[in-house]
């Protein structure tokens, strides 16, 4: 039974070949992980420091892989979390529950990860329990491919080759637990590096000689991935607005700072949504980089835009380079990601979207280092060009790719 086969919607595709839909367990794991990374950026704005970027990244990395394999594997192997069905045999039923909790657990180590984000994100922040979270998070998403290989005899092979891989990784990730300070570190990012740099490869093998990708499926996931946490910088911005701060500030702030998120969603949906995923190897990888590009680029922006709308120590270049160059990002992300996924009119439509982030870029200079005591001209600015564009271009419902 392929992934298309699950509980959670299926439609028949071209050809008669059936097409994968998001299951509400799936949405609801999404969902989980949206929400930990999210949480990967509330001291972002705040730290004035270059290590910040580097951990704030790397973090989100780890996360990000943790939820980009776990969908790309149980695009395989089927819903963990789907209801059993009946007249199943014990021993599927049996591997079938002990994934469900593997995958509740999966969860939990994601949501500690992100509490226990280096603190401030300064590199001296490191703590052991960062690392045990890191260490339980790959070893998770290991028993996971274990048990789904136990499962489905025909997953032995991809299971086999990442083992050693995802064993040393753990490996490291336990060790930098144990120890402090410079080693600590040193050993956290060769577990990473264990983890990001095999795997990068493997995607790119198994995507072009054995995984049976459902297109629909993965495409779908990607987006609504990429639309929670769009939409959740919404409730972030709320949250922060905190009562003893909210009479000494303006709405207006708060309608800027959300043209500016609406204009990001619409392009992603009217831009990157009706491509479908790559199927050259290489194209794969870059497609799914990018999603993790857009994603810290909205993480940085949003670090910049609360700071903005809720400016507790006072505003900082910091704050507006964060908001303005992550909204660049974001743009540079979609665009390259519209120019991977379509023929010549997408190329020319990427190439109107890398104007538009080189114009944000030299907008957010401007009024970063021109207006730097009056954010309302530069991100009225910068949202007033974001959505007369976003308006400008073509809108229509789409089924993802």
């Amino acid at each position: 039974m392929t992934a298309g086969s699950r509980e959670g919607g299926v439609a028949e595709a071209d050809g008669g070949t059936p097409k994968a839909r998001v299951s509400p367990y799936e949405l609801f794991y999404d969902l989980v992980f949206a929400g930990a990374i999210l949480g990967l950026s509330i001291d972002f704005g705040r730290t004035e420091s270059w290590a910040a970027v580097g951990i704030a990244f790397s973090t989100l990395l780890l996360a990000w892989w943790v939820w980009q394999e776990t969908m790309l594997f149980t695009n395989r192997f089927g819903d963990p979390l789907r209801p059993l069905s009946t007249g199943q045999d014990r021993r599927q039923a049996i591997l079938l529950l002990l994934a469900r909790s593997v995958c509740l657990l999966q969860m939990i180590s994601i949501i500690l990860l992100a509490l226990y984000e280096p603190a401030r994100l300064e590199l001296e922040g490191f703590e052991g329990a960062f690392s045990w979270a890191s260490a339980a998070a790959i070893f998770f998403l290991f028993a996971l491919r274990e048990l789904g290989a136990r499962s489905k005899p025909e997953l032995a092979e991809t299971v086999k080759v990442r083992r050693p891989w995802e064993i040393l990784s753990i490996g490291l990730f336990v060790a930098a637990g144990l120890v402090s300070g410079e080693p600590e570190q040193l050993l956290w990012f060769g577990g990473m590096m264990a983890t990001f740099l095999p795997g990068l490869w493997f995607i790119g093998r198994e995507r072009h000689l054995d995984s049976p990708v459902q297109a629909a499926h993965i495409s779908e996931r990607l987006m609504l991935f990429t639309l929670i946490i769009a939409g959740d910088l919404f409730l972030k911005i709320i949250v922060y607005w905190n009562g003893d701060i909210a009479d000494s500030l303006s709405a207006i702030q708060l309608v800027f700072v959300s043209l500016i998120i609406f204009s990001i969603f619409r392009l992603y949906v009217s831009r990157v949504g009706d491509h479908p995923v790559p199927s050259d190897p290489l194209k794969f990888r870059a497609w799914l980089l990018l999603h993790l590009l857009l994603a810290f680029s909205l993480l940085v922006a949003s670090g910049g835009m609360v700071e903005y709308v809720t400016p507790k120590g006072g505003l900082t270049y910091w704050n507006g380079l964060s908001a303005g160059f992550g909204v660049a990002g974001a743009v540079l992300a979609m665009a390259l990601l519209d120019r991977i996924g379509g023929g010549r009119q997408s190329g020319l439509r990427a190439n109107e979207m890398f104007g538009l982030a080189v114009v944000v870029a030299a907008l957010t200079l401007g009024f970063v280092y021109l207006t730097p005591d009056n954010w309302r001209v530069g991100m009225g600015s910068l949202a007033l060009l974001m959505i007369l564009y976003a308006q400008s271009s073509s809108w229509r419902y789409r089924e993802p790719a």
